[in-house]
């Protein structure tokens, strides 16, 4: 049996993280967070494990729900190494994923041993916890790389924010205009990069999703009608669903505990949470910022 996974595509801060944990409130789903960054951190370079942290705040290895996982993950590691007389360790695994699986490189000796290792991990999830895989990996490459390996049922959300509120989100460390109206003051510079790459990214994104399984959601949209949202998707996945459950009439759930990898900090909330419209936007963005970026949207979504 293939693993089942319920792939989140989308630009940063287009709200992965969020979507994520409410779809891991159904009983069929469990959101796992960012997988392709397994390997991103390399605090000790010589490590078989994973170095990133959970956001339970424990090393992977540590986490209870994790460390089962990587125990299965490093056998894995340590009969390759023996087979093919290499010395694998996480910073050899992340040069692997940079450079050969970011660049399409699928068919090299080093692809299919990360393909090996990989795959071990969900096909391991899977198995254990007997549930569809929610990765808010939202990268492209590793959607098209995971595709190419034909080793998983793969469901894709391409999740798509205003472009206003990825751009407030993006800058929001920036300093706030001097007159005191509690406006944004903008870096242009950044601005137009994250314009022109939320345009690319989500077109992109679309393109790939031709001829696939897929939903495409506008985060503002869901926001507003979230019962709605989760209905489609378990009605996708063939998996019931109950939002009245995990919903009551404020749209709030609860977070009690997650053992999410990467993500923004959201993934550290705990305790009830409230999906409200996204209307910072309105409120920071002067008028003509506003009308900036709605000039610079050229992708249409459908």
């Amino acid at each position: 049996m293939k693993p089942k996974i319920l792939m989140i595509l989308g630009y940063p801060r287009s709200g992965s993280t969020v979507l994520g944990e409410l779809i891991n409130k159904e009983e069929g789903f469990i959101h796992v967070g960012e997988l392709e960054r397994l390997w991103y951190l390399r605090n000790n370079p010589v490590s078989i494990l994973p170095q990133v942290t959970c956001s339970c705040k424990e090393k992977l290895f540590d986490c209870d729900f994790w460390s089962p996982h990587i125990a299965v993950l490093e056998k894995k590691i340590l009969e390759i190494s023996k087979r093919e007389n290499l010395k694998l360790n996480n910073n050899i695994l992340l040069e692997i994923r940079n450079q050969f699986i970011r660049h399409k490189k699928w068919e090299a000796k080093e692809s299919k041993i990360y393909s090996e290792i990989n795959s071990t991990l969900y096909f391991n999830l899977s198995k254990k916890e007997k549930k569809v895989i929610v990765d808010s990996s939202k990268e492209l490459w590793y959607a098209e790389y995971l595709d190419h390996t034909g080793l998983f049922d793969i469901t894709y959300i391409h999740l798509v924010r205003d472009l206003r509120g990825v751009v407030l989100s993006r800058q929001r460390k920036m300093k706030r205009n001097e007159d005191g109206k509690d406006k944004m003051r903008l870096n242009y510079k950044y601005l137009i990069f994250d314009s022109l790459r939320w345009n690319f990214v989500n077109w992109r994104i679309k393109k790939f999703l031709q001829n696939r399984k897929y939903l495409q959601i506008r985060y503002e949209e869901f926001l507003n009608d979230p019962e709605n949202f989760l209905q489609l998707i378990g009605d996708r996945m063939d998996i019931k669903v109950n939002p009245s459950e995990i919903l009551n009439e404020k749209k709030e759930f609860l977070i009690e505990e997650n053992h999410v990898i990467h993500g923004n900090k959201f993934r550290f909330t705990r305790g009830k949470v409230k999906l409200l419209e996204d209307k910072r936007w309105k409120k920071e963005l002067d008028f003509k910022n506003q009308y900036l970026l709605k000039f610079l949207n050229f992708f249409h979504f459908n």
